[in-house]
């Protein structure tokens, strides 16, 4: 068994792809810095994908969006919009059902995926994790907590704290 974990910092402002895609994409940059990033990862991934190696577990997803503009926000960090806050969150890999997922899902969820994926018991008498399974049925999405502290650490303006609670966001 192994574990690797892979973290990239693209694609981030100030959005500099490199080339080819600095060129494809030259009128919008972030993609460009997003196709970049797939690039990159896809000589680490293929061999999984295509079955040449042995199967593995694959999640992916980021820690925020770009708001490119939304509500007067180049970039993250200062607002707590649905632009920002809602990210891809992609599970592949063996007894995970292909397809599409709309029901809530948030990053504390990640790591009873990974276990209840693998098959890897919550050590007895440890910590109790937050979040459930992904891969197992459930009806009500959970409230989820968000935050956006960097306009009150670096700018003195309010704290950004909220919960989504069903259909509701409360900031």
């Amino acid at each position: 068994p192994r574990f690797l974990w892979v973290h990239l910092y693209d694609p981030h402002a100030s959005y500099q792809p490199p080339e080819p895609f600095a060129t494809r994409f030259a009128d919008d940059l972030y993609l460009g810095e997003v196709a970049a990033t797939d690039a990159f990862l896809a000589p680490l991934l293929r061999p999984h994908l295509e079955g040449s190696e042995p199967p593995c577990l694959v999640v992916a997803t980021a820690d925020h969006g770009e708001a490119q503009g939304d509500h007067g926000e180049a970039t993250h960090c200062l607002f707590a919009y649905e632009s920002t806050l809602h990210v891809p969150l992609l599970v592949w890999g063996p007894g995970v059902v292909s397809g599409r997922d709309d029901r809530s899902a948030r990053h504390v969820d990640i790591v009873p995926t990974v276990l209840a994926a693998t098959g890897i018991e919550s050590p007895a008498g440890g910590p109790v994790l937050p979040g459930r399974s992904l891969l197992e049925p459930w009806q009500e999405s959970p409230d989820s907590y968000f935050e956006a502290l960097s306009a009150a650490l670096n700018r003195g303006w309010a704290p950004l704290r909220g919960l989504l609670s069903g259909a509701r966001k409360f900031i």
